[in-house]
């Protein structure tokens, strides 16, 4: 096993807690697991659920909450949605149980960069779209 390897399944377990919170959004949803990534599970809704109706019209192509992934159908071998979500995915395994903290102290800092684009400017995202390759400094 390698270096990377541990430090990525230590970080599963600091993230833990999180990780349980998205397994139960993904049990709630009704979402089914479609590939695992190390210790991260990729889930997908179920197709014309309210949950991926829901996603679609939030214009959501996926989220994390710590290692699980949740893409909709069309995104779940997209590899620059699914590098950005794996990317989130990191951030909690750096973060762990303090990620909600975290990432909330980015939206301050996001708000008084540019308020008008809170999520765009924020750190955990902008850090995301880096490592995908999106252009990180959209208008």
């Amino acid at each position: 096993m390698r270096s990377t390897d541990v430090l990525r399944y230590l970080g599963a377990v600091w993230s833990s807690p999180l990780t349980l919170i998205g397994a139960l959004v993904a049990l709630a949803t009704w979402s089914r697991p479609v590939d695992r990534v190390g210790p991260t599970v990729i889930f997908s809704p179920r197709p014309g659920s309210w949950f991926d109706r829901w996603m679609e019209n939030g214009h959501w192509a996926g989220f994390c909450i710590a290692d699980v992934v949740i893409l909709r159908g069309p995104w779940t071998t997209h590899a620059q949605v699914r590098a950005h979500e794996l990317r989130h995915v990191d951030q909690c395994h750096v973060f762990g149980v303090l990620t909600i903290p975290a990432w909330l102290v980015g939206v301050v800092v996001s708000a008084a960069r540019e308020w008008r684009a809170i999520y765009l400017s924020h750190p955990f995202e902008r850090d995301a779209r880096r490592a995908a390759g999106e252009e990180v400094d959209r208008k």
